[in-house]
């Protein structure tokens, strides 16, 4: 080792230009070959390569930021639509019942020309809550000319019927009792026959008035569907006015009278406009 030291420092020169002419060679033989060529084409594409990958990877990634951001837009964009689909639905809805809310008005307006006594035009507010539709309160009262002991109508179905009476007065208000509620009682007779009997409620939960006191006779000439109106008698109601139509006769072989099952005119789950009658022209 220390020979191979002495000989280098020694020939120094020499062997460093040896060196420099081998590698020379070996340059213009690579040369002549392509081999050089091959190289920096082999480097060239590496970093190709490496270019390619991360310009994808930057695109993908400016991609993914875009979709997300358009992902955004468009919940926003959902997200108005719903608000203005729900919108117009309601709008729709509010059309639809403003334009029955019309017809019938129209309607009970063209009816209301055919009552035979002055009246009162009034709006239902509520119902009793302890006994629904035993009573209703009316938006007008005493400065209205409201009375206690008035009756009151209503218009269904093309018929004139009886819904009940005034029993207090308010100031701007006025509460009137149903011929659904157990105390309250009208004289009526049928609108063919002229039998006559008293007609009482029988609370909420029966969708049947009760007509007591008919003739037993009367089950000979009467008929299902038979329309029943007040008699006029007593003089709280005014005569001639629907209460209801004959359904059903419950006769006991004993009795004297006949019972009658009558189906209201009025359907008080849809009542909200009424009438009330201030006297005979």
């Amino acid at each position: 080792m220390i020979k191979i030291k002495g000989i280098y420092r020694r020939h120094k020169n020499i062997i460093t230009l040896v060196l420099f002419l081998f590698i020379s060679g070996l340059l213009i033989i690579f040369a002549h070959t392509g081999v050089v060529m091959a190289f920096n084409n082999s480097v060239s594409s590496f970093f190709s390569v490496f270019q390619t990958s991360f310009m994808s990877v930057v695109k993908w990634s400016s991609d993914m930021v875009n979709s997300v951001g358009k992902v955004d837009e468009l919940r926003k964009e959902l997200s108005l639509t719903r608000n203005e689909l729900m919108e117009y639905q309601r709008i729709s809805r509010d059309i639809v019942h403003l334009r029955k809310e019309n017809r019938e008005l129209k309607n009970e307006l063209k009816l209301a020309k055919g009552i035979t006594y002055s009246y009162i035009p009034a709006e239902v507010v509520s119902w009793n809550s302890e006994h629904l539709f035993s009573s209703l309160m009316i938006n007008k009262g005493s400065l209205d000319g409201i009375k206690k002991d008035m009756s009151v109508i209503a218009f269904q179905g093309g018929l004139q019927g009886l819904v009940g009476k005034v029993i207090s007065v308010n100031i701007n208000s006025a509460v009137v009792l149903t011929l659904v509620d157990p105390s309250s009682y009208v004289s009526g007779r049928f609108q063919d026959s002229d039998y006559v009997g008293l007609i009482e409620g029988r609370g909420i939960n029966s969708d049947y008035l009760m007509m007591n006191g008919v003739k037993k006779h009367a089950a000979q000439e009467i008929q299902y569907g038979d329309i029943i109106e007040t008699s006029g008698l007593g003089g709280l109601y005014p005569k001639g006015i629907a209460v209801g139509r004959y359904r059903k006769m419950q006769a006991k072989e004993y009795e004297t009278t006949l019972k009658l099952e009558v189906q209201p005119v009025i359907d008080f789950t849809k009542l909200e406009y009424v009438y009330v009658l201030q006297g005979n022209e």
